[in-house]
């Protein structure tokens, strides 16, 4: 019956395949081939050895046959050595051969099995994932790296979500890991304050760090591991006690948060002014079709010795200018027309998310 030849594309799926088989499992595999292979192999020179034996065993008998009169002794001992050879031929016949036969099918199929069990363990599948993350972690570039995926890690890549911020995730709870298995998240497993993992991170291309354990000790620790690696890394930490606030700063921390500060502050902040904060809630989410943005004077951009009208911000179809904060932190609210940009100034710009956009290629 004619079979088709197989396709290249089959036969380099299952070079893929095996390329990906754990090199223990085809070491099983080969030591049990090559041991069955050597048995077999044996087996013409394991019936020589016998075919030697058996010629001298008749040698032994012609000997004790001559000196049988005159040397019983010698005829003992001949005697002696002759049923110690015949022994020697038994054992070999019925033991050696199907015990090297024996041996090597049974580490043979040992390996089959283990090959089997990887199959049946999806190991092939963890290991494309584990192949899909590295590319995708060598990939970021002006990230955030996360760590922690608590309540307040959650709601972080949520906002993340929401404005196309590209991050990665660092946890080490059974929980949390399996919550960002779950949806898809772009992680990695293990305890954030390690320089391996951070590096795998890609703490060297990344925009900034937040740590939102909920230890202060390990806060402590991951932010001394990250200025360490990018001293010029923007790191904002979580701190539970207001007496951690310190040492974060200490430990490096660009920015410090403490969720219950914050907390009551807006509370405080809807009690007395509710409309102001449903206000600034809208802006910043761009409800309404308006947001306030942040515009970075980079260097080398043409914005540079230019005033605020020279550099065409005051245009119509530029976002309003709201406030500008120099590099030293001097911030001048509603700066007036004539106020010359420089590197490193953050304008805070409101307007629809065009004019945003012009605002920005007008800086450039």
């Amino acid at each position: 019956m004619w079979v088709p030849p197989v396709q290249w594309s089959t036969k380099r799926a299952m070079l893929d395949v095996l390329l990906k088989v754990p090199r223990s499992v085809l070491t099983v595999v080969h030591r049990g081939l090559t041991s069955t292979f050597e048995a077999i192999d044996a087996i013409p020179r394991i019936a020589a050895a016998m075919d030697e034996l058996r010629e001298a065993i008749k040698h032994v008998e012609r000997l004790a046959t001559f000196a049988a009169e005159e040397l019983p002794e010698v005829v003992y001992q001949l005697e002696a050595i002759r049923t110690q050879l015949t022994s020697l031929e038994e054992r070999l016949t019925k033991l050696e051969v199907p015990t090297l036969i024996v041996t090597g099918v049974g580490t043979m199929l040992y390996g089959f099995g283990v090959f089997a069990e990887t199959l049946t363990d999806n190991a092939f599948g963890n290991y494309r994932r584990a192949r899909q993350l590295e590319r995708s972690l060598n990939q970021l570039h002006d990230h955030f790296i996360l760590c922690g995926y608590g309540r307040i890690g959650t709601e972080i890549v949520a906002e993340f979500e929401d404005h196309k911020v590209p991050y990665t995730v660092i946890d080490q709870t059974e929980e949390a890991v399996g919550r960002l298995r779950s949806e898809g998240r772009l992680h990695l497993e293990g305890d954030a304050s390690s320089e391996d993992l951070l590096k795998q991170a890609g703490i060297e291309r990344a925009r900034g760090l937040i740590s939102a354990v909920d230890s202060d000790e390990r806060a402590v620790y991951i932010v001394l591991a990250a200025r360490a690696l990018n001293p010029n890394l923007y790191i904002i930490a979580r701190a539970g006690r207001p007496e951690s606030i310190r040492r974060l700063e200490l430990a490096g921390a660009t920015r410090t948060i403490s969720p219950y500060q914050m907390a009551g502050h807006r509370m405080a902040e809807l009690a007395v002014r509710p409309a102001l904060v449903d206000v600034l809630d809208t802006l910043h989410h761009s409800e309404a079709g308006i947001g306030v943005e942040e515009l970075l004077v980079g260097p080398g951009m043409a914005a540079i010795g230019k005033t605020i009208a020279q550099a065409g911000l005051l245009d119509p179809s530029a976002a309003r200018v709201l406030a500008l904060r120099r590099r030293d932190g001097t911030l001048f609210v509603s700066p007036s027309s004539d106020l010359s940009l420089e590197e490193g100034d953050l304008l805070i710009a409101l307007g629809t998310e065009a004019q945003l956009l012009t605002s920005t290629s007008l800086l450039k």
